[in-house]
């Protein structure tokens, strides 16, 4: 479909902002409508784990804010949840 000539662009939607949804999202390219879709704002990186245990980090310095993930790739993000 064009618009006033332009070209529109296709809209993709990923569920889940987890390592597979942020990793998706990061591959498309901004010439793609991306909206991504996760209930929890915030992603927690366990993988480093060890360092809550140890103390060395502190629970807060192992969650990153999805929305700026997101929008940082030139995405959308919404913080809801899909049921169907």
């Amino acid at each position: 479909m064009k618009i006033f000539g332009k070209k529109s662009k296709k809209k993709v939607v990923i569920v889940g902002a987890g390592f597979a949804g942020l990793s998706a999202a990061k591959i498309l390219t901004t010439d793609f409508d991306v909206t991504v879709i996760d209930p929890w704002p915030y992603f927690e990186f366990l993988p480093n784990i060890h360092e809550l245990v140890s103390a060395v980090k502190k629970p807060r310095q192992l969650r990153l804010s999805r929305k700026k993930i997101v929008e940082n790739m030139g995405h959308r993000h919404l913080e809801d949840r899909v049921s169907e």
